[in-house]
């Protein structure tokens, strides 16, 4: 997923130079006796308190950044493939505003989405939507960050859809995707992140049509507003390759798996990484169904040594594909996609 703006206040940077503006009138009252003018006095002394409150608000704005700057490195890192280092950094930031701030400080919701994204990437599915249900609770007032708001949601309805609580799921993204408020327009990433979401959950509730539908208005939003996120928008072509598969349309499932994969790959420079597992398993599945047993096995033998490689043995995309192998040995026609 890429970046979104979070609609955080002002930087240290801004008040640092409030701070100084003050500091050259507290200067200039310096001169001044209280007894020759007591609104000089008034006036040093609301500079005191203003002072006080701007030094607060520094403290808060630099762990925002600090906080900020470990978002944006988990961001950046994230299809790095190494998730226990994320979640090494998740945890450090959660730690970082819990100590600072108060738990209902937004910035407390921030730091448990990333680890609820983190989470989800380790396929820690029931942790996941404990830390977003967390992240949501910690935003009283969802009408001042709603990127943050719906950062969170998007997270626990993810959390949901891999628990196959599809329709919790769904009542989510509907929120998130039809969220509307002047002036106050959703991140356009979050949007399309929830549709690709969405796509999901209708394909898995059997209304494939929609799904389609919806996958192919995310691709078109993608090229748009991600269009250097190569990665990304293999993610989402080999999406839509799996709901051609589900729907018997072999040619189109085969032009987009392997548009996704060979995108996935180039992008990676690498073919032990977690994020071709996906396309991997989908490949399985169209040979299988394609009448090609040998390519079929190729590709699970494939999927089960860059799984256990990179996620280790118990993470369901290694479980996935190790039962996929095993069901394709014994010659059993349907095989389960993550």
């Amino acid at each position: 997923m890429k970046n979104f703006n979070m609609q955080l206040p002002r930087s240290p940077e801004a008040i640092k130079k409030q701070k100084a503006q003050l500091d050259g009138l507290k200067k200039t009252l310096d001169d001044i006796s209280p007894e020759d003018s007591p609104s000089a006095a008034f006036a040093f002394e609301s500079i005191e308190w203003e002072n006080e409150v701007l030094n607060r608000e520094l403290e808060a704005a630099e762990i925002l950044e600090k906080a900020q700057s470990i978002t944006e490195e988990i961001t950046k890192h994230g299809y790095d493939g190494d998730y226990s280092l994320l979640k090494i950094k998740a945890e450090k930031c959660l730690s970082l505003v819990e100590k600072t701030l108060s738990p209902e400080h937004y910035a407390v919701s921030i730091a448990l989405t990333n680890l609820a994204t983190v989470f989800l990437s380790l396929g820690q599915l029931n942790e996941a939507a404990l830390a977003s249900s967390k992240a949501i609770a910690a935003i009283t007032e969802p009408e001042v960050v709603p990127n943050l708001f719906a950062a969170a949601q998007l997270a626990l309805a993810t959390s949901y859809a891999a628990l196959n609580s599809n329709e919790e799921a769904m009542k989510i993204l509907y929120e998130i995707v039809n969220f509307y408020d002047p002036g106050k327009e959703l991140d356009k990433v979050i949007i399309y992140n929830a549709k690709n979401t969405l796509a999901k959950v209708l394909k898995d509730l059997g209304r494939i049509e929609e799904a389609i539908e919806v996958q192919l208005g995310v691709i078109k939003e993608a090229r748009i507003i991600a269009t250097d996120d190569t990665l990304g928008l293999s993610r989402l072509y080999n999406n839509l390759g799996i709901l051609y598969l589900e729907t018997g349309q072999f040619d189109l499932a085969n032009k987009y798996i392997l548009q996704g994969y060979n995108g996935l790959k180039e992008s990676i420079d690498s073919n032990d990484h977690p994020l071709l597992v996906p396309p991997l398993q989908a490949l399985t599945i169209l040979y299988v169904k394609q009448g090609q047993p040998e390519a079929a096995r190729k590709y699970a033998e494939e999927s089960v040594r860059v799984a256990s490689k990179t996620l280790g043995d118990t993470h369901p995309y290694t479980r996935t594909s190790i039962m996929n192998l095993d069901n394709l040995t014994q010659g059993k026609p349907l095989l389960k996609l993550n």
